[in-house]
């Protein structure tokens, strides 16, 4: 199957390799064919760079440059799907190539906590899911690295947008409560 036809939800996807491509969005100081090529090959597949800041990738006798790069696709909810990503420098590898190390992330799914987050008083079942897109495109997916502060502010203005566009309110049941006592007490 194509990259490009498999859909986001369906298989995470890590690209990672020596694309001797330069470009300033993975740290390195010149833009090249190649570098603009990558990045919008990863732009069209929804796909953001791993590596953190300039730190050399190659290296040889007088140059060093960042022509190793690290591409994946964002976990659901924008999380990042490759974590602690480095350029092993103190490591000997042979080559004029440094070792590449990061973790995979695995989403963290306990049913106590969502149970927590759950949003009481709306309807998930009346979900309006053509405003959820529109509202999606409107808000674009947030920034990768956000601090957290912002991260939690844009967040909170999520929630409250999604349940006032998208969510409808639950009605109540209709049960009219029972009355065990009088009048007079």
């Amino acid at each position: 199957m194509n990259i490009r036809q498999l859909p986001a939800t369906q298989a995470d996807l890590i690209m990672a390799g020596d694309f001797n491509a330069h470009s300033a969005e993975w740290g390195s100081g010149t833009i090249d064919t190649r570098g603009t090529l990558l990045a919008d090959f990863a732009l069209a597949l929804g796909l953001v760079v791993c590596n953190v800041g300039s730190k050399p990738t190659y290296r040889r006798v007088n140059a060093a440059s960042v022509i190793d790069v690290t591409l994946a696709r964002p976990l659901p909810g924008n999380y990042p799907l490759v974590e602690d990503w480095d350029a092993l420098e103190e490591v000997y590898s042979a080559s004029d190539h440094l070792y590449i190390k990061f973790t995979v992330a695995t989403p963290d799914v306990h049913p106590r906590s969502l149970a927590r987050d759950r949003i009481s008083g709306w309807s998930v079942k009346k979900l309006k899911l053509e405003k959820a897109h529109a509202y999606w495109d409107l808000v674009g997916v947030p920034q990768s690295r956000m601090i957290a502060e912002a991260r939690a502010v844009d967040v909170t203005l999520m929630k409250r947008d999604i349940k006032v566009e998208i969510l409808e309110r639950c009605k109540p049941s209709g049960c009219r409560p029972l009355m065990w006592h009088g009048q007079d007490v």
